[in-house]
């Protein structure tokens, strides 16, 4: 998934008993709000992976009772503006912190094969 598919995620678009993910909208820094997939391909259902629906059951905690988006930004509990705010905020710093060559996130988003 794309950083500004997954900050767009809702939990609406989960089927547990499927064990689908439908993805059909992302969230740029560029947009006020969500809008369509990069291309009409984009559009796509992605298998949820056992450590993925792990990862989602844990995340129920945090946000379900909070509203729609399955994801939200940590230090103010609403939806995240974009993905520049993950870039700079979380994932740039991560790497610094474990001493990796900055990479871009786009890099390692089919590392979970």
């Amino acid at each position: 998934m794309r950083t500004s598919e997954l900050i767009a995620l809702e939990w609406t678009d989960i089927d547990w008993k499927r064990k689908k993910i439908k993805i059909n909208k992302a969230r740029t820094y560029a947009a006020k709000n969500d809008e369509s997939t990069k291309t009409k391909s984009s559009n796509r259902e992605i298998d949820m992976l056992p450590h993925v629906e792990a990862a989602l059951i844990n995340q129920k905690l945090h946000t379900l009772l909070q509203g729609v988006k399955v994801f939200l930004n940590l230090h103010t509990s609403k939806q995240w503006i974009g993905d520049q705010q993950i870039r700079k905020g979380f994932w740039i710093p991560l790497l610094k912190k474990e001493c990796v060559t900055e990479t871009r996130i786009k890099h390692v988003t089919h590392l979970h094969q």
